[in-house]
C-alpha cells in the first residue's frame, strides 16, 4: 500500500455510510431509543450526546452515537451548529470535543 492509497475521500464516504449503516442494522432497539430522545429535546435547543446518553442504557460500542446523529439529520430532527464545540463529560472519552447540535424538528407526539 503507498501513501496515495490512504487518501480517497470517496472512498472513506462510502466506508463510513456502510459502516452507520451496519451499526444501525445490529442495533435497531438502541437507534429508536436514541431518536426517540432526540425528539424529546425541545425544538431550537442546543445539546450534544452527552445529553442523550444520560437518557440511554450503556452500550459496548459508544460509536453508534454516530449512527444515531446521522440518523436524526437525516430525520431532519437535527442539524450541527457550525463550528460549535464543547468539551465532553465522558470519563471515557477524556474531555474530546463533541459537536453541539440543535433540534430542529417537530416537538415529539404528546403522550
Amino acid at each position: 500500500m503507498s501513501q496515495l492509497d490512504l487518501f480517497d475521500l470517496e472512498e472513506g464516504r462510502r466506508q463510513r455510510d456502510e459502516a452507520l449503516a451496519a451499526m444501525e442494522d445490529a442495533n435497531p432497539d438502541f437507534i429508536v431509543l436514541a431518536i426517540a430522545a432526540i425528539q424529546r429535546v425541545p425544538p431550537g435547543s442546543l445539546f450534544t450526546t452527552d445529553d442523550l446518553w444520560q437518557h440511554l442504557p450503556r452500550v459496548s460500542e459508544p460509536r453508534i452515537m454516530g449512527a444515531v446523529m446521522t440518523k436524526g439529520e437525516k430525520l431532519g430532527l437535527i442539524r450541527k451548529v457550525e463550528n460549535e464545540h464543547t468539551p465532553t463529560r465522558r470519563i471515557a472519552a477524556h474531555a474530546r470535543p463533541l459537536q453541539v447540535w440543535v433540534r430542529i424538528g417537530p416537538p415529539a407526539a404528546q403522550k
